[in-house]
Parts: structure tokens; sequence; C-alpha cells
């Protein structure tokens, strides 16, 4: 139940009944194997910004925050996490998810990507749903989507 004299957290109710506010924030987590290498790879590659590192017990590092613009991710790569059934695509054979990136500019992402050893998996392409879009693998073949779409 909400408070009704409570203006400081706008806050609505979903249609299964669990209360959402403006602060809410998906942010997908993608398990690897070495989340050290994928933060490397992700900046250099995708121009991810890390921001924040988690240490383990043993004090290396398990989990990476990072950032694109507005958008957050998380590398997890615990033994925590791989008991939770997470699994890097490199261990799985095949692409377990993806992650999608709306961009101004797809083309001029996807050239530095591919010049930095991205593995381009969906060329760049207007489709059809009124979008310019690429899709690519990252070092543990986790897909990554990069277009002009943007969710309504």
């Amino acid at each position: 139940m909400t408070n009704p004299s409570d203006t400081t957290k706008p806050t609505d109710t979903s249609a299964a009944g669990t209360p959402t506010t403006d602060t809410a924030a998906v942010v997908p987590m993608l398990y690897y194997e070495d989340v050290v290498a994928a933060a490397r790879w992700l900046g250099e590659v995708f121009g991810l910004e890390t921001t924040a590192e988690h240490p383990g017990p043993d004090g290396t590092v398990v989990g990476v925050e990072m950032r694109i613009g507005a958008g957050r991710v998380m590398l997890l790569g615990s033994p925590e996490d791989a008991e939770l059934g997470m699994t890097s695509p490199r261990t799985a054979g095949r692409a377990t998810g993806g992650v999608y990136v709306a961009l101004d500019d797809p083309a001029v992402h996807h050239a530095a990507a591919k010049d930095a050893g991205a593995t381009i998996v969906l060329p760049l392409r207007e489709m059809a749903y009124d979008s310019v879009e690429y899709g690519a693998l990252d070092l543990e073949g986790h897909y990554w989507g990069f277009g002009t779409y943007r969710l309504t």
C-alpha cells in the first residue's frame, strides 16, 4: 500500500500489483569466466566504462559494473554466480541471451567495433521496424546488439 502523502517517490502500481517507481532500472547481468578481461575488452571494443569492481574473498575481481551512456550492465564471475546456473556462452557452446544498446549513430560504433576486432554476426542494416542495427559477439560469445531503435 502506498502512502498518498509521500511525494518524494513517484509511485504507481503495475498490473501485477507490484509497486513501481521512476527510479527502478533493469540492469542485465552477464556471466564471464574472466570478468577483468571482459571489462577490458568491452571498454576497448564497445566503449563501455568501468564504474566499479568487486573483489571476492581472495581479493580477485569477481564482479564489474559498467556503463555506456545511461545504460548499465553487471559482469559476474564468482563461484556463487556459477552455482546459480549462470554460465558463459563459451562454456555453453552458444549465446544464452543478449544486450541491446540504443545509439544515435550505430554506423560509427560498428566501424570502431569492427576495427577493434569485434566478431560481427549481424551486419549493419536497416531493419523493418525503422531502426539501423548491427550485432556482435563479445570475447566470450555474449550477443550485443547496437541500433537506433528506442523502446517506448
